[in-house]
């Protein structure tokens, strides 16, 4: 699993809100990055990127996504990309 993180200038003791985006077909984060710094630093954003050293069920992508939030952290969402959408 990798988590790209967008660079802050500020303190990470100011909690921002977290926005994590899920992966597309391609299984990695990397086409989010003109969105993220669309962005600046009004949030901290993170693109998940998952595995590709085997397949993945349902179960094991959610437990990789699951494992990327942050504890309690108010402020957390989520975005997925438009190819995982219903």
């Amino acid at each position: 699993m990798t988590v790209f993180r967008q660079p802050s200038e500020k303190s990470e003791a100011i909690a921002r809100p977290i926005l994590l985006a899920l992966p597309g077909l391609d299984g990695t984060g990397r086409l989010f990055g003109d969105f993220a710094r669309a962005l600046g630093h009004t949030l901290e954003f993170r693109a998940l990127s998952y595995p590709d050293d085997r397949p993945l069920g349902y179960p094991e992508l959610i437990s990789i996504a699951s494992a990327a939030l942050p504890g309690k952290r108010p402020g957390t969402g989520l975005l997925s990309s438009p190819s995982e959408s219903p």
